[in-house]
């Protein structure tokens, strides 16, 4: 009933880092301050305008490192992105992003970040709306802000994903 949900929080001091594991996909957008997301092989810290992902059952966790942190969590159940099909470019995976190691995910540019932030204000002023509108408001703007993430980027051949088990997961889920 909900694919989607979102929430804006803001952390006011540095913490240590909190683990979490769960089947809806994560995507995130800092918008002040920073923090260091940790990763089955890796970690990576995102700044204003950057993102990040989470995949399905995938371990992860995050610290924030400059405080007061700001960001954008939206928890989305994978359906919903398996079954948006646009028939202009009905090859594009809307999971595709989340179904790659995290290192090979997909990065806002430099130059891309002021759009995303401006995306991201965007979805936070949809809060105000209610109703269908909000629902498909949130919608169209997560799709605009995967598009932007994925403008000159190819995923990996699956042959090139390491066979980790969380790579075998998300495969057969």
């Amino acid at each position: 009933r909900r694919p989607l949900t979102a929430a804006l929080n803001t952390h006011p001091r540095r913490e240590e880092y909190q683990f979490d594991m769960h089947y809806e996909l994560e995507f995130g957008l800092v918008f002040s301050g920073a923090m260091q997301r940790k990763y089955e092989h890796g970690e990576r810290t995102v700044r204003p305008g950057d993102v990040w992902m989470c995949g399905i059952w995938e371990p992860h966790g995050y610290r924030i490192v400059e405080a007061p942190c700001r960001v954008l969590v939206l928890v989305l159940r994978p359906e919903m992105l398996v079954n948006t099909r646009f028939d202009e470019a009905p090859e594009f995976r809307w999971l595709a992003p989340f179904a790659v190691p995290a290192a090979r995910r997909p990065a806002v540019p430099a130059v891309g970040r002021p759009e995303m932030l401006a995306l991201g204000r965007r979805f936070v002023a949809s809060f105000a709306l209610e109703g269908q509108a909000r629902a498909l408001t949130q919608r169209l703007l997560l799709l605009e802000m995967l598009l932007l993430l994925s403008r000159g980027w190819t995923p990996p051949a699956s042959a090139d994903a390491p066979a980790s088990s969380h790579a075998l997961i998300n495969k057969a889920v």
